[in-house]
């Protein structure tokens, strides 16, 4: 006699398997998790991106400025400030000082005077600012030069 086996649902071999609610739900929570984790990572990337390209766009209008500035320095002892009319422009500020500096013998170099010209864009904060400062020898004194 052949023992008796069961068929069907009745029987645990001949039930199909399926994923119950709450391994669902715990697989959905793991996936939401992963994916929030990828998605702070892109966020700061993008924002570390963002800073280097303004910094990168800051730093090239302060050396255009350079190359205007010793071409057509302001005066000594002047400020000249320049404002942008962007909304997310670079302002300038420029000083022109006499710089003291001394040769072999202890005497007065002439003529050399310290250019520093300070950048600000409006997109960043303030502490981004960049600032550049260099020591120029002019032989001769400063002309009157028209400002474009």
């Amino acid at each position: 006699m052949r023992p008796f086996r069961p068929t069907g649902n009745d029987h645990p071999a001949g039930r199909k398997r399926a994923f119950t609610l709450f391994e669902v739900i715990v697989a959905l929570a793991v996936f939401v998790l992963a994916a929030l984790g990828i998605a702070q990572a892109l966020k700061g990337t993008i924002d570390v991106a963002i800073v280097a390209r303004d910094r990168v766009f800051l730093r090239a209008q302060l050396e255009s400025r350079l190359a205007y500035c010793l071409a057509v320095p302001p005066k000594p002892g002047e400020t000249r400030q320049l404002k942008s009319k962007d909304q997310d422009g670079v302002d300038f500020t420029e000083t022109l000082v006499p710089f003291v500096a001394k040769n072999a013998q202890g005497q007065d170099l002439a003529n050399l005077f310290e250019l520093t010209i300070a950048a600000t864009s409006r997109a960043a904060p303030k502490e981004d600012a960049e600032k550049i400062s260099l020591v120029i020898y002019h032989p001769q004194p400063f002309l009157e030069i028209r400002q474009p």
